[in-house]
């Protein structure tokens, strides 16, 4: 049961690593700021590991009913960290240990590990999307040419209405500096 522990504990862990990562790069002034594909992966990993396991049958049907929680201690300004209740998930042991083991893999690939693997997977392999994002013209680049393009035309825009006010203006200068106005 220690070694389970353990292993539960370290991956909670790391889990919360991630979230705080992901948490760091999307905050105000950082380099992901608001990235969208971002929020859906850490709101899709959250989820994951609160909610109910298709097919769990029994007493337990979530990490949450086994001792995996946010804690009871609540910081609206501070990165949620999933903790273990250590005596909770031993008694769930205890209770039915293939029913928690249900719960984080499972032969209908419905556990909360399986699904984590089977998303990460997928958005991370050559054909996923994150790889679309970041590949040379991929997403990425796309929305970064977009950006450099309004730019762009807005400098354009902005040097066209500074030459047309130079023209409208200038005679208007004429006769300050002691010059006769033209016609």
């Amino acid at each position: 049961e220690d070694a389970i522990i353990e292993g539960v504990q370290g991956f909670l862990d790391e889990f919360n690593t991630v979230i705080s990562d992901v948490r760091e790069e999307l905050a105000q002034d950082a380099s992901l700021e608001n990235d969208m594909s971002l929020r859906i992966i850490e709101n899709f990993l959250r989820s994951t590991l609160t909610d109910q396991v298709a097919g769990a049958s029994g007493v337990f049907k979530s990490l949450v009913s086994i001792g995996i929680s946010s804690g009871e201690d609540f910081d609206a300004n501070s990165v949620p960290q999933l903790v273990l209740d250590e005596e909770a998930f031993r008694e769930a042991l205890e209770d039915d240990r293939s029913g928690v083991e249900f719960l984080f893999s499972n032969s209908g690939e419905t556990g909360a590990a399986d699904k984590i693997f089977e998303y990460l997977d997928e958005i991370t392999r050559t054909t996923g999307f994150l790889n679309a994002r970041s590949k040379a013209n991929g997403t990425i680049d796309q929305q970064i040419q977009g950006l450099n393009d309004r730019i762009e035309s807005i400098e354009r825009r902005v040097s066209m209405r500074e030459e047309r006010l130079r023209r409208q203006f200038s005679p208007m200068d004429l006769p300050q500096a002691g010059l006769p106005a033209p016609g």
